[in-house]
């Protein structure tokens, strides 16, 4: 789909046509990794947040006959706890950008400009034009996993109607409040910390669990770490964004 976007390499025949098309591969490129990671209506953010619902007590019958519930509760509480963690994207889909890479390479080789120009600008479009796929692994990296995340945060909700499932060996209202305390006072397995966007949503749903001592303590050990990052931000837009999710946590 993204080397569809490409066209017909015949009628690349300049290096200005060229730039063009790197334009418009890059583009394209973007646009298909925020749909199947974020925007679409199957991309992996709205999978992720359908499945949390799994952790809820629900109607028997819900799922197909033959499905075991705690099986499904118990993949979906470790691919959160993989989310939360995730730092790069798979080695698979790695893969699959350098396969895309190569044939993006194949398809320069067939435009007039390819059999014009000399060897060291060859090597150097070939170069740019992969490295317009490695700048989207990054972006994805970058830019998605966090709203990935984030949208994740915003499922933690508690409610009253669904709550979230407890047996003898297994609390999932622990585990999300787990979960919503890494996202707050903990960091990414780098050190890393977690995105002001992600924290927020987390004391959002931080605050649907007001009154339980165990939410009361996350809480107050977040507004804590928030108060020392606002003393210590070195920027007046950094402080601003620390303020906001300081108030975001005390407001309840």
């Amino acid at each position: 789909e993204t080397l569809e976007s490409l066209g017909d390499p015949a009628e690349v025949k300049s290096e200005l046509e060229l730039s063009l098309m790197g334009a418009k591969l890059q583009a394209r490129s973007l646009a298909v990794v925020q749909y199947y990671l974020s925007s679409g209506s199957q991309s992996l953010v709205a999978s992720l947040s359908q499945n949390l619902r799994m952790l809820a007590v629900y109607r028997n019958g819900t799922l197909p006959i033959g499905i075991d519930p705690m099986d499904v509760r118990t993949r979906v509480a470790a691919t959160m706890d993989t989310v939360m963690d995730l730092e790069g994207i798979s080695s698979a889909t790695r893969k699959s950008v350098e396969l895309t890479g190569d044939r993006v390479g194949e398809w320069l080789t067939k435009t007039p400009w390819y059999a014009t120009a000399n060897v060291s600008t060859r090597e150097l479009r070939e170069k740019d034009f992969r490295a317009i796929q490695l700048a989207v692994l990054t972006a994805a990296e970058t830019n998605y996993l966090p709203v990935i995340r984030a949208r994740q945060m915003s499922g933690l909700k508690r409610s009253l109607t669904a709550p979230f499932f407890l047996t003898a060996g297994t609390d999932y209202e622990m585990k999300a409040l787990l979960w919503l305390e890494k996202a707050l006072s903990g960091t990414l397995p780098s050190g890393t910390e977690y995105s002001i966007a992600e924290k927020t949503a987390a004391a959002q749903s931080l605050a649907t669990f007001a009154s339980i001592p165990k939410a009361d303590a996350i809480r107050e050990a977040a507004v804590s770490k928030v108060e020392q990052q606002i003393a210590a931000a070195t920027t007046a837009q950094d402080r601003e964004r620390l303020r906001a999710l300081l108030k975001t946590l005390v407001d309840r």
